[in-house]
């Protein structure tokens, strides 16, 4: 079975990913990370970005300036636009090999995609799991994990769909603004409903 979370940035969608991957033995796949090995030296997505932009991203030893682009990406829509049409059909195309691989050996696969319903990826999987926690307590999180400012949360959150929206649409809610104890409860009842525990 093919399993997405989402949740907004500051959610806590990566510690219920690696919950339920513990608790289905499953595989767990980031998205994010995906698009970090794409942008690695020689591979798919750095070959693609330095062939629409040239050295524009790159520093004068030649490697990726991943803060120049991160801040490009959210300063600039067209870039971003441009740079998700580069990277989504790679991403898409590594998930669904991954997903092809659990669907063969009858195993459970724990995808964690952030912009999930943003992108209309949600068809594609057998089950989608939304972590959810209120804007304020998101904003707050990043703040205190990342060191950066609200406005620059601000900027991240404006383009991810509201957080009550992104819960109606996951056929499982995991609230994640309380205690942790609170979330692994929630994980386990999720976990027995998918014929895992």
């Amino acid at each position: 079975m093919n399993i997405a979370v989402t949740g907004n940035i500051g959610s806590g969608k990566s510690g219920v990913t690696s919950l339920l991957a513990g608790m289905l033995c499953a595989e767990a796949v980031d998205a994010d990370e995906i698009c970090s090995e794409l942008l690695l030296p020689g591979n798919q997505g750095c070959i693609a970005l330095e062939s629409r932009w040239g050295a524009r991203f790159f520093t004068v030893q030649g490697e990726l300036d991943k803060r120049l682009l991160r801040q490009t990406v959210f300063s600039t829509p067209q870039i971003r636009e441009e740079l998700e049409k580069i990277l989504h059909p790679l991403v898409q195309d590594r998930v669904r090999q991954l997903m092809g691989e659990a669907d063969f050996e009858g195993a459970f696969l724990i995808a964690e995609i952030p912009l999930l319903f943003e992108v209309g990826w949600a068809e594609r999987f057998d089950r989608v799991i939304t972590v959810y926690a209120p804007e304020d307590v998101c904003r707050s999180r990043v703040i205190s994990r990342d060191g950066v400012s609200s406005a620059h949360v601000d900027s991240i959150l404006a383009l991810q769909m509201n957080p009550e929206l992104k819960a109606e649409k996951g056929d499982y809610v995991i609230n994640n603004a309380g205690t942790w104890s609170s979330t692994v409860l929630q994980t386990a009842v999720v976990v027995r409903s998918l014929g895992g525990g």
